[in-house]
């Protein structure tokens, strides 16, 4: 009896102190990635959706739209033909267009004045795999009109 008390002792004492250990491992553990894990550190961009900074617009459409939308179809040419007739067609001004074979980046001017809105960025992607074309428009941080301008696009095709 006596050498089993002496055994669970031992065993409770080792189990103590490898605990102690595994906290301190833990500790070095977690500073070692958070010397790894930088992100910390590092500054992300601002995105400004009502920057009168054209390069803040196509920045803000291609990676924090106010809709991001996908269509059907894989028709990617005759549908960026028809955004563009639909935004002359409807008054909006024209400031930057660029276009490579499957993408385009369309910025333009809000066709009637509303506070803090000076451009609107329009990023048009076709995925082949997925049969679908996507939009991401930027409208000042305005879903709702982001929206509407899309849906108005929409009603052209």
């Amino acid at each position: 009896m006596r050498k089993i008390k002496l055994f669970i002792l031992i065993i409770l004492s080792a189990i103590l102190l490898s605990s102690c250990d595994t906290k301190a491992r833990f500790d070095d553990m977690k500073q070692h990635w958070d010397r790894m894990d930088m992100e910390s550190e590092v500054e992300s961009p601002e995105i400004k959706k009502h920057s009168s900074n054209v390069t803040d617009i196509t920045f803000s459409a291609a990676n924090n739209p106010d809709q991001d939308i996908s269509l059907s179809g894989d028709d990617f040419e005759k549908r960026y033909q028809a955004m563009l007739k639909f935004l002359k067609d409807n008054g909006y001004p024209l400031v930057q267009n660029y276009q490579q074979k499957g993408s385009a980046m369309i910025v333009v001017k809000p066709k009637e004045q509303m506070p803090d809105v000076y451009y609107i960025g329009i990023n048009m992607e076709q995925n082949p795999r997925q049969g679908v074309t996507k939009y991401r428009i930027v409208y000042g941080g305005n879903k709702y009109k982001a929206r509407e301008l899309y849906n108005n696009y929409k009603k052209t095709l």
